[in-house]
């Protein structure tokens, strides 16, 4: 009985080393990436994207372990390639699949299964930046039996991540206590050390990761007291940007953005097409403009980007969004940043003030800039409904036959009356006001000459445009995009806008501050009953339904 009792306890401390091995585990608090499936289930419900990986242990069998999680889930299977070319994937030799959640901020809860009948309750707490905790308990899955519990701690005496030290503590079933030191050191970005031991340090695990931002290539190994080695090679990938071994960036190379800054500018987060919009209508999908704003913000305060590219088109929106558009690519542009601007079907009107604070504008030899100030277009229907012998009435308040209440004109009357005029006139003179600020700010000049500037336009030539200032030369499009590469003495990177990597940043902080949240409720367009009907281009009514729901759930 006493030499089973035995047997069991090697069986369950081996079953313990050799899971957290696969995957590079030192402790089970701290169960941040694959080794949370093995190791800690409650680590799986930690934010750390999608990661998927492969190990392969040096031994005389060929095995080879797969591992997954995402959103709270996880698996991972191990298959020996005995006198099978490929293994049955329905029936692996090992598996274990488990679920996570978080219970409430910092702390964690996970439920794994086993092949062999087994089932892990995890917990896991990190009350500080400083200290972690787990706790893992292990039944039958019957629960008829308990076979373990371990406790763990990870310190961070530093308060960064490039040292964790700490202690997990494994008791049997038989009472039998087991002592695993571990240490955990990142001497510079992108190489991890990690090592535990028992407290003997006669049998002890040393792993060695070296991160190339989302993936990851590492080497288990581990001793025993009887001189034997197991170890192996393993790599994951994942979705969220790590510290990587590279510096992406020489110091001598400059980085620079390019963009296309065109398109339908809307408040709220576009939606995708319905099928049949798709098919008929194929309606144009906005950019919503504090994401776009925000990643603009997030290019100002980097210090790794040096400048942007920008190729003008056509933007879509009022006033009051090119002056957000404006103001942020202006903040670009004083924070120190270099900003040049590519013009191949010409600039018109309203867009040219979102680029007028650049250091470089160019025009293609066959375009010009159309800057022409503003103007207000009605579109009268008196004429039509009298030929049609309608008569429309119109309920609306005057004083002493007048009223400023114009909305209604259009229906009444052949041209605009002197209130309308009025009116219109004051907004317009605002706006103007406005536009010609925005383009005096952004060229240095003082408001008479932006304003004999834009007297003067439309400049139909590039010519011309160069000559009144608003342009610095002309180029054709290979012409220009051999020049943007010469700069910098050809040290240049240039990243353009589709392309960046906007995924996650993994947080290596065990209890990260949280930043003050402002809940942002956007009503566009006119009230309705029912729920609003939001596109691809945007919202064109808000209904009372869901505007209740978004002020109740803010």
């Amino acid at each position: 009985m006493q030499k089973i009792l035995q047997l069991l306890l090697i069986s369950v401390t081996l079953s313990y080393v050799s899971a957290q091995n696969a995957w590079g585990g030192v402790s089970i608090a701290t169960p941040d990436n694959l080794n949370a499936i093995s190791g800690n289930p409650a680590g799986l419900g930690l934010s750390r994207g999608n990661q998927s990986g492969m190990y392969i242990p040096f031994d005389s069998v060929f095995t080879m372990h797969s591992s997954n999680r995402m959103d709270g889930f996880g698996y991972d299977l191990q298959y020996k390639f005995t006198n099978e070319i490929f293994p049955d994937p329905f029936n692996p030799t090992d598996g274990n699949i488990g679920i996570g959640a978080a219970l409430f901020p910092n702390a964690y809860a996970g439920i794994k299964w086993n092949k062999h009948h087994l089932i892990d309750f995890g917990l896991l707490y990190r009350p500080l930046n400083i200290a972690s905790i787990g706790l893992v308990t292990q039944f039958n899955d019957e629960f008829t039996e308990y076979n373990s519990a371990t406790l763990g701690f990870a310190l961070r005496p530093f308060l960064q991540h490039r040292l964790t030290v700490g202690a997990d503590m494994l008791l049997t079933e038989a009472d039998s206590l087991f002592i695993y030191p571990h240490l955990t050191i990142e001497p510079m970005d992108g190489i991890l050390l990690s090592a535990k031991s028992n407290a003997d340090f006669d049998d002890f695990q040393i792993n060695l990761a070296f991160n190339f931002g989302k993936e990851t290539v590492y080497s288990p190994s581990t001793y025993n007291d009887a001189h034997k080695y197991n170890g192996g090679i393993g790599f994951y990938t994942s979705t969220q940007q790590q510290n990587s071994i590279f510096n992406k960036n020489k110091k001598d190379t400059k980085i620079f953005i390019r963009m296309k800054l065109s398109g339908l500018f809307i408040e709220e987060k576009p939606v995708d097409a319905s099928f049949f919009d798709q098919i008929f209508n194929s309606p144009e999908k906005g950019i919503q403009l504090r994401a776009w704003i925000d990643e603009i913000d997030s290019y100002t305060e980097d210090p790794e980007i040096d400048g942007m590219i920008i190729d003008i088109g056509h933007v879509q929106g009022g006033l009051a969004k090119f002056g957000e558009i404006y103001s942020a690519l202006k903040r670009f542009k004083d924070a120190g940043k270099t900003m040049y601007v590519y013009a191949d079907k010409g600039i018109y009107n309203a867009d040219y003030l979102l680029v007028s604070m650049a250091d470089e504008i160019y025009l293609n030899e066959y375009t010009g800039i159309y800057l022409a100030g503003l103007r207000i277009k009605v579109t009268f229907l008196r004429g039509l409904l009298d030929t049609l012998l309608i008569v429309p009435e119109v309920f609306r308040v005057e004083h002493e036959g007048k009223s400023y209440k114009t909305a209604a004109d259009p229906f009444l009357n052949r041209k605009m009356s002197d209130e309308m005029q009025e009116n219109y006139g004051e907004l317009a003179d605002d706006l103007y006001k406005l536009f010609v600020d925005y383009i005096s700010e952004g060229r240095d000049w003082d408001e008479n000459h932006t304003q004999d500037i834009i007297d003067n336009g439309p400049y139909f030539l590039p010519q011309e445009a160069i000559a009144a200032g608003l342009a610095d030369s002309i180029m054709y499009p290979d012409q220009f995009n051999d020049y943007i590469k010469s700069l910098n003495e050809e040290k240049i990177e240039i990243i353009k806008w589709e392309d960046i990597d906007r995924s996650d940043d993994y947080v290596h902080e065990w209890s990260p501050k949280k930043k003050e949240k402002i809940a942002i409720i956007y009503a566009v367009g006119g009230i309705v009953s029912g729920k609003s009907d939001p596109g691809p281009g945007g919202s064109s009514m808000m209904g009372d339904e869901t505007i209740v729901k978004a002020i109740k759930s803010a």
